[in-house]
């Protein structure tokens, strides 16, 4: 959308803008002849060609007051739900024609015990949160090594939750065989 304001953050600022995090990311998604403008200072900013600006943040210490068109929250694990909730309530911006744009929130995680309220919205209100689970196997360009890499450097737990995608394990759970899909049946 043209004069859309946008926020792109995880919970540290450092990670947002370190090597090889969300901002430079973004620049390699982005084709650099739609950015116009930009701002490295915290908060950094890009301005787009069609006068959209996507503002780059730390969220641990966000406060609420400016309005966007969307919010986009890379490992949201690690954000409290109140300050995503509070994000949430920021995504209202009204285009220059007055029109809202179609408000998205889209948070990215591992799974993680911190991402269960998202869990249970989804499944009690389907028609404003979709949840997709995306794995490393679902990409055609990960490398066969490196899921070999990962089966060597992690534990069975962490390979069952990071590479497998599994939200019913965690480090240090009492039940670490509990499976979901096997346990859990309609009441």
């Amino acid at each position: 959308y043209p004069s859309i304001e946008g926020v792109i953050g995880r919970f540290d600022y450092n990670d947002v803008m370190a090597p090889t995090q969300v901002c430079d990311v973004f620049h390699l998604i982005c084709p650099p002849e739609l950015i116009t403008e930009e701002y490295r200072s915290a908060p950094a900013w890009i301005r787009l060609l069609n006068g959209s600006r996507v503002t780059f943040v730390g969220l641990h210490d966000y406060h609420a007051s400016a309005g966007y068109g969307f919010a986009a929250i890379d490992q949201a694990e690690e954000v409290p739900e109140e300050i995503i909730r509070l994000l949430g309530g920021r995504v209202r911006q009204r285009l220059p024609n007055g029109k809202l744009p179609h408000h998205r929130i889209l948070l990215t995680c591992n799974p993680h015990p911190n991402m269960e309220w998202f869990l249970d919205s989804a499944r009690q209100y389907p028609d404003e949160f979709t949840f997709i689970l995306s794995l490393p196997t679902d990409n055609p360009y990960t490398p066969a090594k490196f899921l070999q890499e990962r089966r060597r450097s992690y534990t069975d737990d962490q390979y069952r939750r990071l590479v497998e995608g599994s939200w019913d394990v965690w480090e240090g759970q009492a039940l670490s065989e509990f499976d979901r899909n096997w346990h859990v049946i309609e009441p």
